[in-house]
């Protein structure tokens, strides 16, 4: 289950709750824990990104991370067409 991240509107108060993706808005419809007052909305926080152009390559091509896990991955396919599409694709 995912982390929500909540605000009261009055006090400013900051809260975390584990929750079901189904249930995420339902802190906003209980008072604060901190007041008592009934503006609690949920943060929403930005997740990095990168530029993408319209064939889809990433701009800044990340070290490691996926392109490690590709790397390991490909060792079934070794001499295959697959092994040329990845490589060229990701530029491993």
């Amino acid at each position: 289950m995912p982390f929500y991240d909540y605000k009261c509107d009055k006090c400013e108060h900051l809260w975390e709750e584990m929750l079901k993706i189904k249930d995420h808005k339902k802190p906003e419809k209980k008072p604060c824990p901190n007041c008592g007052q009934k503006a609690v909305k949920q943060i929403i926080l930005n997740a990095p990104s990168c530029a993408v152009d319209t064939e889809m390559r990433v701009t800044n091509r990340a070290k490691g991370g996926f392109r490690d896990a590709m790397q390991k991955s490909l060792s079934g396919i070794k001499g295959t067409k697959a092994e040329r599409y990845w490589k060229n694709r990701y530029g491993l």
